[in-house]
This record gives structure tokens, sequence and C-alpha cells, in this order.
């Protein structure tokens, strides 16, 4: 655009957006303009009306107090920054086709379960399947970005990065967060100097777990908190506490006492469990989770209680959420970081050969006619629905510009 003016008057050249903001704050962070005879560096923000501002509360928020330019399509109010500055505004109203604002507005302030909803079944084939596509690489995007930060932390030990989003997967999704407290206190290099010994690594998980300092005295856990006990002094470790453990409304084969048992399996039989991932073999990765809790967990499905026995299995269900939540989002990161593009089809792969996820999102969005066949196009819807419906963000969305510019 040409001949751009702030609303008193004076000439303004945009020779930097900035860069755009996909999280809380300015929509455009470290932008460059010159109004009249200065260059001003700062943020940019962008409203339908001036008034947004305040509606917005942004007067009150720190992060706003170096936007140097308030683009909107109406400037309704004059706006100031927290030190009485008058902020320079650009306005589009001459600019942009107000059926088109209209149109916008109708769907952002649209109360159904997505603002598109009534005109949703308008939109073409090729930009459902592109948009869904574009919105599962960016949600592994995400997930790879939080894992990178993470691995970081750990000064690239890969190992136990997988060691702990291992044990989430297996905690998900009740206990998952206990369980990355269990193995994030008890470091995987001590799990693999005792692996060889299947006792001693169940030993030292239900110890840390704290499921030993409780009263109970069959044989197996007495031997198990004898084994600890020794294992403990010699490692200096603390168990959790036991409380942090949730059994309410879980199926018994749940159970974080199974899970516990069945985690204690795969890492004695995985030597590495990086090999086992950099392989990229969905084979391989399958075969490290094929594990049954054995032994005294045949009999039993908490302390003391003996049942039916019964091999508890990790079931298929089970599987492919590891495959869905740890397993593909740690190969994304690793296609970013070692720029294999390999490694990201290997993820998109795995994603696309497990059958959709089910739950409540993903049937709302059945009933609005999009039926996701496999869990890389319901990872996508669901990355839809939080990052653009929720957040109504319908003009970054494919789906959003073309019911827009149909009218």
């Amino acid at each position: 655009m040409s001949d751009l003016r702030t609303t008193d008057g004076k000439s303004i050249e945009i020779q930097s957006f900035g860069i755009y903001n996909r999280n809380a704050g300015p929509d455009f962070l470290n932008g460059k303009i010159k109004i009249g005879d200065t260059i001003w560096a700062g943020h940019i923000e962008m409203h339908l009306r001036s008034s947004d501002w305040r509606r917005h509360k942004h007067g009150a928020d720190a992060r706003y107090n170096n936007v140097i330019l308030h683009v909107v399509f109406l400037e309704d109010e004059r706006i100031k920054l927290q030190d009485g500055t008058l902020l320079p505004c650009l306005t589009l109203d001459n600019r942009i086709d107000p059926a088109l604002v209209k149109r916008y507005e109708g769907l952002i302030n649209n109360r159904t379960w997505i603002p598109c909803q009534a005109h949703i079944d308008t939109v073409s084939k090729i930009v459902k399947t592109s948009t869904i596509q574009r919105m599962m690489a960016e949600r592994m995007e995400e997930k790879a970005l939080v894992l990178k930060q993470e691995l970081d932390e750990l000064e690239g030990d890969l190992s136990m990065l997988i060691y702990r989003q291992l044990a989430w997967g297996l905690g998900l999704s009740v206990n998952g967060d206990a369980m990355r407290q269990l193995v994030t206190s008890l470091p995987y290099k001590i799990i693999q100097r005792h692996r060889d010994d299947l006792f001693q690594v169940e030993a030292l998980l239900f110890g840390q777990a704290g499921m030993l300092e409780e009263p109970g005295e069959d044989e197996y856990r007495v031997s198990l908190r004898r084994e600890y006990k020794i294992l403990s002094r010699k490692f200096s470790l603390r168990p959790m506490p036991s409380t942090q453990w949730k059994y309410l409304r879980l199926r018994p084969a749940a159970f974080p006492t199974i899970r516990i048992a069945q985690l204690a399996q795969i890492l004695h039989r995985v030597s590495r469990l990086d090999d086992v991932l950099l392989s990229g073999s969905k084979v391989g990765i399958l075969k490290a989770l094929d594990v049954k809790a054995e032994g005294y967990w045949k009999y039993q499905y908490t302390w003391g209680t003996p049942s039916t026995p019964r091999a508890k299995s990790l079931g298929r269900a089970k599987r492919d959420i590891i495959l869905i939540n740890v397993v593909a989002p740690l190969l994304w990161l690793i296609g970013i970081r070692k720029d294999q593009r390999a490694m990201k089809d290997k993820a998109l792969s795995i994603l696309e050969g497990i059958g959709s996820e089910k739950n409540s999102i993903i049937a709302r969005w059945r009933q609005l006619g999009y039926e996701a066949e496999n869990a890389a196009e319901s990872q996508g819807l669901l990355q839809l629905k939080k990052t653009k419906c929720d957040q109504q963000r319908c003009l970054e969305c494919p789906i959003g510009h073309q019911i827009l510019s149909r009218g």
C-alpha cells in the first residue's frame, strides 16, 4: 500500500513489519517504521476498531508499551499509551471493502462451536485437506519446540528425554505428571547400570515412586524394599510422595502399579532407548513396547490384593497413544535438529498408520462433516480447533479465507 498516513496526517513508511507474534502480546514484534521524519523501532498492533485496545485491556499490559503503530479498520477512539503518549494510528476503512469487514465481524462474533460453522460445508475438499495437513505439521512443530527446550536443559541427553517422555506417555492422562516426576528423580544412567536385573529395575522404580514406604509385608514387597534401601543409599535417592499416584476412576489395567511394572519391563529389555527411536522403525518401536507386567503383577493389580491371573499387556490403544504423543513428536524433533526430512516423514507415516483419535473434539468435527481417517488428520483437527477456531484467528486460516472471499 502506498501513500499511508496516520489519522493526524503524518506520512508513514513501513520499513519492516517485524516478526509475526503467535503468542500473547502485540501482533508484530520489532518492526521499523518512519513516521514523518522520525524512524521508530517497536511493535505493531492490529484491531478492527481502535477501541478494541481498551476492551482488550492493552493499556494495563506492559508488553504493549513499545507499540509504535496501531493499524485499525476504523478509529472510533484516540488511544494513548501508559505514559500518556498518543499512539499513531493507521486506518484502512478506505482501502478494504466494508462488506468483507462485515463478513469477518460476523465470523468472530459468532458464538457457535467454531466461528465458521454455518458456512463450513461450502469449503472445497482441497482446502480442507491442505488446512488439516498444515495444522498437523504445526502441531508437531510446537511439540518439538517444547521437547527441544527440555533437551537443551538436559545438555543434549536424548536417552534421558526419551525416558522421561516414555514414562509420561505410559501415565497419560491421569498419572502422566507423576510418572514424569518419578523418572526425573531417577536418572536414566542409574537404570542403565542395573537394567540386566529386572528385580533391581523394579526396586528402583517402585521405591522411587514412594510405593515401598507404605505398610505391606508380602514377600515381594519386602524384598523390593530391602533392595531399594541398598540402592537408594548407593545413589543418594529420595522417594517421591506416594500420594501423587491416582487410582480413582481408572481401569485396573491402567493403575500406576501396572504402568510402572510395564515401564520396568521396557527398560529391562531395551539396551538403548535412543537407538530404538533413531531407527525410526515402527516395527522396532512396537516390539520395544510389546511388554507384559509379569511375575508378581500377573496375580495383582495393587499391592497385597490378589486377582485372577492375567498377563497385563500394554494394549494396542495405549501403544497408539505413546506413538502419537511420544514417538512422533520425538522423531519430528530429531528431524528438526539434524535437518533430516526423512525423520519427519517417518513421524508422519506412523501417525497415518494409526486410526483417528476418539475424543469429544474429533466427534464434533465429525458432526460437521470432517471425518479424520487417521491420527495425522485428528492431530490436525485438534490443532485447528485450538489455535485458529478457539482464538478466532479466521484470517490466518485457509478455511476462513475461502469463506470470506466467497461472501
